[in-house]
């Protein structure tokens, strides 16, 4: 009975590994059509290309199977939605690498996340690379994109981490 147990259990234990590989490693790719009378007519059919959570990881030798997706989406405009980097094995020089190429394909945006606030030090790095780069960085604030007479406004806001302070206090309470 005890073999069957642990057998069972390490079968258990190899599927969750399995899993939490599997999930680091592959590209999710999910297609949203928005309609909406809000949005201008010049807009009809912008491809709005959004990447969130790498974590440093990269798919393929510098991020080459990621990049040729996002070629593929021909995006209009790329978003980048946080979490570039990991606050427990931080490489800024992998993301900034990734947003240089991006930044080839489409005008690229980013925002924040959670993960950038953990380590300042290295978030400057990133944010300075990430300029250098041609992105734009959205810290509370917002752009326009025009297309002809339209636009449409993207709005970056800082992830919430970013108000608490190295004493542990949010700004001013």
């Amino acid at each position: 009975m005890k073999i069957k147990i642990r057998y069972v259990l390490a079968v258990i234990f190899a599927f969750i590994i399995g899993w939490v590989i599997y999930g680091n490693t592959y590209i999710e790719i999910s297609h949203y059509n928005i309609e909406s009378e809000r949005i201008p007519d010049s807009f009809n059919g912008f491809c709005i290309v959004q990447i969130s959570d790498l974590h440093n990881a990269e798919f393929g030798t510098d991020n080459k199977k990621l990049i040729s997706k996002i070629k593929d989406a021909k995006a209009d405009i790329i978003a980048i939605t946080g979490d570039m980097i990991d606050w427990e094995k931080t490489d800024v020089d992998v993301a900034i690498n990734f947003a240089k190429n991006i930044a080839e394909i489409a005008p690229t945006y980013y925002v924040n996340g959670n993960h950038e606030a953990g380590v300042p030090d290295e978030y400057d790095k990133l944010k300075n690379g990430l300029l250098d780069a041609g992105v734009i960085i959205l810290e509370n604030s917002l752009v326009d994109i025009v297309k002809g007479e339209e636009k449409i406004t993207i709005i970056g806001i800082n992830d919430p981490s970013f108000m608490v302070n190295s004493a542990g206090d949010t700004n001013g309470d």
